[in-house]
């Protein structure tokens, strides 16, 4: 029931409303973040809503918007294969106490981190859940192909040093890995193979060629055969690194740094403050 008008795309938007509810078709191929909006705005609607969702892509994000409509009193259907939802309108959010559990997509750097250049000991990583269904927990698959052993004790997810080999991995579910695993890549012996490049173009760069261009610039040959990136690992030789705004190309580019035989500028590096601001800090006790 909204009406949305932009100029040639970008901004300034015009929003119309009110959502009356409804029944609509979507095509979630590209991202997830269109119907997650849908999900937490359509039970407010006055009428109730269907959709009829395509090509849906990182499912445990659907699910943990899901589950935290439901922790404010909100509930939010779906079938088994993510490809209809069913939401009752005239619903009501009940303010409750919510615990807000730690990031996998930002721990991501911090186990490949680790797994590079840890230092005695390993790493000890504290407030994430270990049996999330967020995608990115996908990292510890990865890191597990790769050679590297994390772990769970009690709440900690420990992760050491180790001798890393190349590995093929399919991140069309989780694309914001694509950093982190090209930075794990990098220090593997070996080409390593990641699916899933498609849907990296709509990041805060192009984020595929923004990763090529770093990682060459590292010495560490990538290159893009239909929806896979190739790297060739051996560990960056060092040099400059354009973040092109991007803070997962700035951590990227920082974590493999780690493992560089020279040192590593980063051009605009400061961009990881979108998300991280104290990035480069926590950064250097990874490897004391």
């Amino acid at each position: 029931g909204a009406l949305c008008a932009a100029s040639g795309g970008f901004a300034p938007l015009s929003i119309k409303g009110p959502l009356r509810g409804g029944k609509a078709t979507i095509d979630a191929g590209d991202s997830s973040q269109l119907l997650t909006g849908l999900l937490i705005a359509l039970p407010l609607c006055p009428g109730d809503s269907e959709l009829k969702v395509e090509n849906a892509v990182s499912k445990g994000y659907l699910d943990l918007t899901i589950d935290t409509c439901a922790a404010f009193g909100v509930v939010v259907e779906r079938d088994a294969e993510f490809s209809r939802f069913f939401i009752k309108g005239r619903q009501k959010y009940i303010p409750a106490n919510f615990h807000v559990e730690g990031d996998w997509s930002g721990a991501a750097f911090l186990v490949v981190a680790a797994a590079i250049a840890g230092g005695e000991g390993g790493l000890a990583i504290r407030g994430l859940k270990a049996d999330s269904s967020q995608p990115d927990r996908a990292i510890l698959r990865a890191a597990l192909l790769a050679g590297a052993a994390p772990r769970f004790e009690g709440d900690r997810l420990l992760v050491g040093r180790a001798r890393l080999q190349a590995f093929e991995f399919d991140a069309t579910d989780c694309p914001d890995l694509f950093p982190p695993l090209v930075a794990l890549a990098s220090a593997c012996l070996g080409s390593s193979a990641i699916r899933g490049i498609h849907r990296l173009r709509g990041k805060e760069s192009d984020r595929a060629a923004s990763l090529k261009a770093a990682f060459d610039a590292l010495g560490i040959p990538v290159s893009i055969e239909g929806d896979r990136m190739i790297v060739r690992g051996g560990g960056a030789e060092g040099g400059v690194v354009d973040a092109c705004g991007d803070h997962r190309i700035a951590m990227a580019a920082a974590i493999a740094a780690l493992g560089a035989r020279n040192p590593v500028i980063i051009k605009g590096s400061e961009c990881v403050s979108k998300s991280w601001p104290r990035f480069f800090e926590d950064l250097a006790s990874v490897s004391r």
